[in-house]
Protein backbone atom coordinates (compact mmCIF):
# COMPACT_ATOMS: atom_id res chain seq x y z
CA UNK A 1 0.00 0.00 0.00
CA UNK A 2 2.46 2.51 0.75
CA UNK A 3 4.40 1.69 -2.11
CA UNK A 4 1.31 2.47 -4.13
CA UNK A 5 1.15 5.87 -2.37
CA UNK A 6 4.71 6.51 -3.37
CA UNK A 7 4.04 5.73 -6.86
CA UNK A 8 0.64 7.77 -7.29
CA UNK A 9 2.53 11.01 -5.58
CA UNK A 10 5.69 10.42 -7.95
CA UNK A 11 4.18 10.37 -11.12
CA UNK A 12 5.46 12.98 -13.74
CA UNK A 13 3.28 15.63 -14.26
CA UNK A 14 1.99 15.00 -17.69
CA UNK A 15 0.47 12.02 -16.92
CA UNK A 16 -1.08 13.67 -14.00
CA UNK A 17 -2.63 16.76 -15.71
CA UNK A 18 -3.48 13.77 -18.73
CA UNK A 19 -5.84 11.96 -15.57
CA UNK A 20 -7.28 15.50 -14.58
CA UNK A 21 -8.06 16.55 -18.04
CA UNK A 22 -9.71 12.63 -18.93
CA UNK A 23 -11.65 13.35 -15.33
CA UNK A 24 -12.89 16.64 -16.30
CA UNK A 25 -14.08 15.68 -19.95
CA UNK A 26 -16.03 12.80 -18.54
CA UNK A 27 -17.57 15.11 -15.53
CA UNK A 28 -18.51 17.28 -18.32
CA UNK A 29 -19.70 15.24 -20.72
CA UNK A 30 -22.01 13.59 -17.94
CA UNK A 31 -23.10 16.67 -16.85
CA UNK A 32 -24.26 17.78 -20.26
CA UNK A 33 -25.79 14.59 -20.96
CA UNK A 34 -27.58 13.32 -17.76
CA UNK A 35 -27.11 16.35 -15.63
CA UNK A 36 -28.30 19.16 -17.19
CA UNK A 37 -31.79 17.30 -18.75
CA UNK A 38 -32.65 16.06 -15.53
CA UNK A 39 -31.99 19.53 -13.69
CA UNK A 40 -34.05 21.44 -16.59
CA UNK A 41 -36.91 18.51 -15.45
CA UNK A 42 -37.14 19.23 -12.04
CA UNK A 43 -36.75 23.00 -12.22
CA UNK A 44 -39.80 22.73 -15.14
CA UNK A 45 -41.62 20.69 -12.55
CA UNK A 46 -41.52 23.64 -9.79
CA UNK A 47 -41.51 26.69 -11.85
CA UNK A 48 -45.31 27.62 -10.99
CA UNK A 49 -44.80 26.61 -7.72
CA UNK A 50 -45.12 24.09 -5.13
CA UNK A 51 -48.84 24.11 -5.21
CA UNK A 52 -49.25 23.68 -8.91
CA UNK A 53 -46.76 20.46 -8.21
CA UNK A 54 -48.97 18.59 -5.83
CA UNK A 55 -52.04 19.88 -8.05
CA UNK A 56 -50.46 18.04 -11.39
CA UNK A 57 -50.07 15.21 -8.89
CA UNK A 58 -53.69 15.19 -7.63
CA UNK A 59 -55.29 15.43 -10.86
CA UNK A 60 -57.69 12.55 -11.93
CA UNK A 61 -56.01 11.78 -14.90
CA UNK A 62 -52.84 11.34 -12.84
CA UNK A 63 -53.79 9.55 -9.77
CA UNK A 64 -55.69 6.95 -12.32
CA UNK A 65 -52.08 6.71 -14.22
CA UNK A 66 -50.00 6.22 -11.12
CA UNK A 67 -52.67 3.32 -10.05
CA UNK A 68 -52.76 2.05 -13.06
CA UNK A 69 -49.00 1.84 -13.18
CA UNK A 70 -48.77 0.33 -9.44
CA UNK A 71 -51.25 -2.53 -10.96
CA UNK A 72 -49.15 -3.28 -13.36
CA UNK A 73 -45.85 -3.34 -11.51
CA UNK A 74 -48.09 -5.68 -8.64
CA UNK A 75 -49.09 -8.07 -11.60
CA UNK A 76 -45.91 -8.22 -13.29
CA UNK A 77 -43.17 -8.31 -10.70
CA UNK A 78 -44.23 -11.16 -8.27
CA UNK A 79 -44.95 -13.41 -11.43
CA UNK A 80 -41.01 -12.71 -13.13
CA UNK A 81 -39.39 -12.90 -9.69
CA UNK A 82 -41.11 -16.24 -9.29
CA UNK A 83 -39.86 -16.52 -12.92
CA UNK A 84 -36.36 -15.87 -12.65
CA UNK A 85 -36.02 -17.60 -9.56
CA UNK A 86 -36.66 -20.85 -11.80
CA UNK A 87 -34.85 -20.30 -14.60
CA UNK A 88 -32.21 -18.77 -13.38
CA UNK A 89 -31.61 -21.94 -10.91
CA UNK A 90 -32.30 -24.17 -14.26
CA UNK A 91 -29.63 -22.78 -16.43
CA UNK A 92 -27.27 -22.82 -13.55
CA UNK A 93 -28.02 -26.16 -11.96
CA UNK A 94 -29.21 -28.27 -15.23
CA UNK A 95 -27.85 -28.95 -18.32
CA UNK A 96 -30.04 -30.72 -20.52
CA UNK A 97 -30.63 -30.46 -24.49
CA UNK A 98 -32.15 -27.83 -25.15
CA UNK A 99 -30.40 -25.42 -22.27
CA UNK A 100 -28.78 -23.29 -24.77
CA UNK A 101 -31.93 -22.77 -26.81
CA UNK A 102 -33.75 -22.15 -22.96
CA UNK A 103 -31.25 -19.42 -22.11
CA UNK A 104 -31.32 -17.94 -25.32
CA UNK A 105 -34.98 -17.66 -25.17
CA UNK A 106 -34.38 -16.10 -21.46
CA UNK A 107 -32.18 -13.31 -22.63
CA UNK A 108 -34.43 -12.34 -25.93
CA UNK A 109 -36.57 -9.58 -24.74
CA UNK A 110 -33.44 -8.30 -24.16
CA UNK A 111 -32.79 -7.81 -28.16
CA UNK A 112 -35.99 -7.56 -28.51
CA UNK A 113 -37.15 -3.66 -29.13
CA UNK A 114 -40.18 -2.96 -26.82
CA UNK A 115 -42.36 -1.51 -29.87
CA UNK A 116 -41.74 -4.85 -31.69
CA UNK A 117 -42.56 -6.33 -28.54
CA UNK A 118 -46.19 -5.07 -28.44
CA UNK A 119 -46.88 -5.58 -32.04
CA UNK A 120 -46.10 -9.23 -31.35
CA UNK A 121 -49.14 -9.04 -28.70
CA UNK A 122 -51.28 -7.56 -31.12
CA UNK A 123 -50.46 -10.24 -33.52
CA UNK A 124 -51.06 -13.04 -31.07
CA UNK A 125 -54.10 -11.39 -28.99
CA UNK A 126 -56.00 -9.27 -31.35
CA UNK A 127 -60.05 -10.58 -31.38
CA UNK A 128 -59.87 -9.92 -35.19
CA UNK A 129 -56.14 -10.57 -37.02
CA UNK A 130 -54.71 -12.40 -34.17
CA UNK A 131 -53.15 -15.95 -33.98
CA UNK A 132 -55.62 -16.73 -30.56
CA UNK A 133 -58.46 -14.65 -32.23
CA UNK A 134 -60.63 -17.68 -32.19
CA UNK A 135 -60.18 -18.00 -28.77
CA UNK A 136 -60.16 -14.76 -27.37
CA UNK A 137 -63.26 -13.66 -29.55
CA UNK A 138 -65.16 -17.05 -28.07
CA UNK A 139 -63.77 -15.75 -23.97
CA UNK A 140 -65.44 -12.51 -24.68
CA UNK A 141 -62.38 -10.79 -22.93
CA UNK A 142 -60.61 -7.85 -24.37
CA UNK A 143 -56.88 -8.22 -24.48
CA UNK A 144 -55.73 -5.94 -26.71
CA UNK A 145 -56.14 -2.35 -26.21
CA UNK A 146 -56.93 -3.03 -22.45
CA UNK A 147 -55.20 -3.22 -19.25
CA UNK A 148 -54.88 -7.31 -19.50
CA UNK A 149 -52.13 -6.65 -22.92
CA UNK A 150 -50.57 -4.00 -21.02
CA UNK A 151 -49.62 -6.74 -18.18
CA UNK A 152 -48.63 -9.43 -20.93
CA UNK A 153 -46.70 -6.76 -22.47
CA UNK A 154 -44.74 -5.57 -19.64
CA UNK A 155 -44.03 -8.74 -18.80
CA UNK A 156 -42.40 -9.91 -21.67
CA UNK A 157 -40.39 -6.70 -21.55
CA UNK A 158 -38.99 -7.54 -18.22
CA UNK A 159 -39.02 -10.93 -18.20
CA UNK A 160 -35.58 -11.85 -17.81
CA UNK A 161 -33.86 -9.36 -15.49
CA UNK A 162 -34.56 -10.69 -12.27
CA UNK A 163 -33.06 -14.19 -14.01
CA UNK A 164 -30.09 -12.29 -15.18
CA UNK A 165 -29.58 -10.90 -11.89
CA UNK A 166 -29.51 -14.10 -10.27
CA UNK A 167 -27.63 -16.40 -12.81
CA UNK A 168 -24.06 -15.09 -12.03
CA UNK A 169 -24.36 -15.63 -8.07
CA UNK A 170 -26.11 -18.94 -8.62
CA UNK A 171 -23.29 -19.82 -10.92
CA UNK A 172 -20.57 -19.25 -8.54
CA UNK A 173 -22.43 -20.61 -5.18
CA UNK A 174 -21.11 -23.83 -4.58
CA UNK A 175 -22.97 -26.99 -5.10
CA UNK A 176 -21.63 -28.92 -2.18
CA UNK A 177 -23.08 -26.66 0.52
CA UNK A 178 -26.88 -27.77 -1.06
CA UNK A 179 -25.59 -31.18 -1.25
CA UNK A 180 -24.53 -31.11 2.65
CA UNK A 181 -27.96 -29.91 3.23
CA UNK A 182 -29.38 -33.04 1.18
CA UNK A 183 -26.59 -35.11 2.66
CA UNK A 184 -28.38 -33.51 6.81
CA UNK A 185 -32.03 -34.42 5.77
CA UNK A 186 -33.27 -31.74 4.01
CA UNK A 187 -35.62 -31.42 1.50
CA UNK A 188 -35.67 -29.72 -1.65
CA UNK A 189 -37.60 -26.23 -0.22
CA UNK A 190 -35.60 -26.67 3.21
CA UNK A 191 -32.47 -26.26 0.88
CA UNK A 192 -33.77 -23.81 -1.52
CA UNK A 193 -35.04 -21.64 1.81
CA UNK A 194 -31.71 -22.35 3.89
CA UNK A 195 -29.20 -22.47 1.88
CA UNK A 196 -29.90 -20.73 -1.92
CA UNK A 197 -32.39 -17.82 -0.97
CA UNK A 198 -29.66 -16.63 1.40
CA UNK A 199 -26.70 -16.68 -0.62
CA UNK A 200 -28.80 -14.62 -3.83
CA UNK A 201 -30.67 -12.56 -1.25
CA UNK A 202 -29.45 -9.44 -2.36
CA UNK A 203 -28.86 -10.65 -6.16
CA UNK A 204 -32.78 -10.83 -5.71
CA UNK A 205 -33.61 -8.16 -4.34
CA UNK A 206 -32.08 -5.91 -7.05
CA UNK A 207 -32.91 -8.12 -9.73
CA UNK A 208 -36.77 -6.84 -7.99
CA UNK A 209 -35.77 -3.63 -7.91
CA UNK A 210 -34.69 -3.42 -11.40
CA UNK A 211 -37.66 -5.48 -12.94
CA UNK A 212 -39.83 -2.89 -10.62
CA UNK A 213 -38.41 0.23 -12.60
CA UNK A 214 -38.38 -0.94 -16.03
CA UNK A 215 -42.07 -2.07 -15.33
CA UNK A 216 -43.18 0.94 -14.57
CA UNK A 217 -40.99 3.19 -16.64
CA UNK A 218 -41.98 0.41 -20.01
CA UNK A 219 -43.28 2.70 -22.97
CA UNK A 220 -42.91 1.03 -26.53
CA UNK A 221 -44.42 -1.95 -25.84
CA UNK A 222 -47.57 -0.70 -23.57
CA UNK A 223 -47.83 2.57 -25.93
CA UNK A 224 -48.48 -0.22 -28.75
CA UNK A 225 -51.18 -2.57 -26.84
CA UNK A 226 -52.92 -0.02 -24.75
CA UNK A 227 -55.16 1.86 -27.31
CA UNK A 228 -54.20 5.02 -25.06
CA UNK A 229 -57.65 5.75 -23.88
CA UNK A 230 -57.39 8.57 -20.97
CA UNK A 231 -58.50 7.26 -17.80
CA UNK A 232 -58.71 3.95 -18.40
CA UNK A 233 -55.77 2.60 -20.28
CA UNK A 234 -52.51 4.87 -19.50
CA UNK A 235 -49.61 4.21 -17.68
CA UNK A 236 -47.25 6.97 -16.02
CA UNK A 237 -45.56 7.41 -18.77
CA UNK A 238 -48.18 7.09 -21.78
CA UNK A 239 -49.87 9.65 -19.19
CA UNK A 240 -46.73 11.88 -19.94
CA UNK A 241 -46.78 11.86 -23.14
CA UNK A 242 -50.38 12.87 -23.81
CA UNK A 243 -50.04 15.63 -21.37
CA UNK A 244 -46.55 17.50 -23.06
CA UNK A 245 -48.63 16.80 -26.46
CA UNK A 246 -51.05 18.88 -24.81
CA UNK A 247 -49.32 21.43 -23.49
CA UNK A 248 -49.58 20.60 -20.13
CA UNK A 249 -46.31 20.92 -19.17
CA UNK A 250 -46.11 20.95 -15.39
CA UNK A 251 -48.58 17.95 -15.45
CA UNK A 252 -46.02 16.27 -17.85
CA UNK A 253 -42.73 17.40 -15.42
CA UNK A 254 -44.74 16.00 -12.14
CA UNK A 255 -44.80 13.00 -13.16
CA UNK A 256 -41.65 12.31 -14.75
CA UNK A 257 -40.42 13.65 -11.56
CA UNK A 258 -41.69 10.52 -10.04
CA UNK A 259 -40.27 7.95 -12.54
CA UNK A 260 -37.10 9.91 -12.02
CA UNK A 261 -37.31 9.20 -8.53
CA UNK A 262 -38.16 5.82 -9.22
CA UNK A 263 -34.84 5.64 -11.60
CA UNK A 264 -32.57 7.54 -8.81
CA UNK A 265 -33.79 4.71 -6.37
CA UNK A 266 -32.75 2.07 -8.47
CA UNK A 267 -29.13 3.68 -8.72
CA UNK A 268 -28.62 4.08 -5.33
CA UNK A 269 -29.59 0.40 -4.70
CA UNK A 270 -27.39 -0.57 -7.19
CA UNK A 271 -24.37 0.92 -5.25
CA UNK A 272 -25.27 -0.08 -1.81
CA UNK A 273 -26.53 -3.58 -2.32
CA UNK A 274 -23.36 -5.15 -3.85
CA UNK A 275 -21.25 -3.82 -0.62
CA UNK A 276 -23.88 -5.89 1.32
CA UNK A 277 -23.74 -8.86 -0.87
CA UNK A 278 -20.08 -9.27 -0.37
CA UNK A 279 -20.02 -8.57 3.12
CA UNK A 280 -22.89 -11.17 3.57
CA UNK A 281 -22.56 -14.62 4.44
CA UNK A 282 -23.75 -17.05 2.06
CA UNK A 283 -25.71 -18.84 4.40
CA UNK A 284 -27.77 -18.81 7.66
CA UNK A 285 -25.66 -20.33 10.49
Amino acid sequence: MARKLRHRRHRPLPARLFSAAVTCAAMAYLLAIVGLPVGTLFYEAFAEGWDAFVAALRDENTQHALWLTVKVCAIVVPINTLFGLAAAWVLARQRFVGHGALAAFVNLPMALAPTIAGLLIVLVYSPTLGLLAGPVEASGWQIVFAPPAMVIATLLVTLPLVALELLPTLEQLEVAEEQAAITLGANAWQTFFRVILPAVRWSLVYGIVLCTAKAAGEFGAVSAVSGKTIGETMTLTLHVEQAYTDYETVKAYASSTVLTLLSVGTLILHLILPSQHRSAPATNE
